[in-house]
């Protein structure tokens, strides 16, 4: 008889661990959806340099109706404008667009994967871009960061980024 009680408060206990582990999971899981899920919209780019100068410019009301809009289940839905600079007018921009958008955590660490569709001489084409991407300012804000080996007027970027803050 104390064995089978035995048996059960053991088994009672297991079943807490379990539970209590699935329970810290989901409130983790939570927590990153918390900040990731939502609308953002950029609202400056900059470029550091392997020297560690920097450049930044901040968007344009037009450029600040862009959005990112990072959904639940992985989903990127990505709006860009820019300014007709002939027509003076604010347009949503068609060609080239970001396409496939979706985002992911790893081990801690965020990142966008986003095929990008260009047209040039009429011939499409697709790059896969994958950034990463990181919080900062209590996670109203977000940074993605765009890895490049690219020389600038001689000088060597490290990385270029677009920051974000969450509008909704």
């Amino acid at each position: 008889m104390k064995i089978k009680k035995l048996k059960i408060i053991i088994g009672l206990l297991i079943g807490l661990l379990i539970f209590e582990s699935c329970s810290k999971d989901s409130n983790e899981e939570s927590k990153v959806l918390n900040h990731v899920v939502g609308i953002w919209k950029p609202i400056k780019e900059g470029e550091i340099y392997t020297d560690q100068t920097t450049s930044e410019n901040a968007y344009n009301e037009c450029a600040q109706k862009s959005s990112f809009n990072f959904l639940e289940n992985g989903t990127l839905l990505i709006t860009e404008f820019f300014t007709d600079e002939v027509n003076e007018v604010c347009i949503e921009k068609t060609r080239p667009t970001f396409t496939l958008g979706k985002w992911e955590e790893i081990n801690k660490e965020y990142r966008i994967i986003t095929s990008y569709t260009c047209e040039v001489d009429n011939v499409n084409f697709t790059k896969e871009i994958m950034p990463v991407f990181t919080f900062n300012d209590n996670d109203t804000a977000l940074r993605i960061k765009y890895a490049t080996n690219e020389v600038i007027n001689g000088k060597h970027l490290e990385f270029y980024y677009t920051d974000f803050i969450k509008v909704e």
